[in-house]
């Protein structure tokens, strides 16, 4: 037999993305991808993209972990980490100017609340970094051989020896 579990959860919203927010001042959980599965269940859970974990070291300094609805996890969001900011904003009663520095699996990412209060609504910018060029990978299947190639200087696909 199962024991209930009670925690508390806030539901943000953040253009077009919802998410669970769990503060971890609640406590660790050791099954997060399955929380994460049945929190977010649209026709189950509480329904939603994404399973926030909060943690608030000071009152500037917030962790953030990602969960998909699938459980597993996401480097970041930029609709997520408002949403983030937004759930510890209110618990620490913040007010508009507030620099948050947020640690993420995809590093340190700076947000700004730019806006007081509004119906529990707060506008929040995200320095989300250098967009860093990607490097397109193609995979050739030759007849009992596998190739991959990757963009060249030229933009053109480069056959490497490689397997499946």
């Amino acid at each position: 037999m199962s024991v209930p579990m009670h925690v508390s959860l806030s539901k943000h919203h953040g253009l077009g993305n919802d998410f669970l927010v769990y503060d971890m001042a609640q406590g660790d959980q050791s099954n997060w991808p399955q929380l994460s599965q049945q929190w977010c269940e649209r026709s189950t859970g509480v329904g939603a993209d994404g399973l926030l974990l909060l943690t608030i070291v000071d009152n500037t300094t917030l962790g953030m972990r990602l969960y998909n609805a699938d459980g597993s996890i996401a480097e970041m969001s930029g609709n997520g980490i408002r949403c983030l900011v937004q759930a510890a904003h209110f618990t620490l009663k913040g007010i508009a100017g507030t620099v948050y520095d947020v640690s993420t699996d995809a590093g340190t990412r700076e947000a700004v609340v730019t806006s007081e209060w509004d119906d529990d609504t707060v506008h929040i910018s995200v320095d989300m970094g250098y967009v860093e060029e990607n490097t397109h990978v193609y995979v050739y299947i030759v007849p009992d051989k596998a190739y991959t190639g990757v963009d060249d200087e030229d933009g053109l696909p480069t056959p490497q020896p490689g397997g499946l």
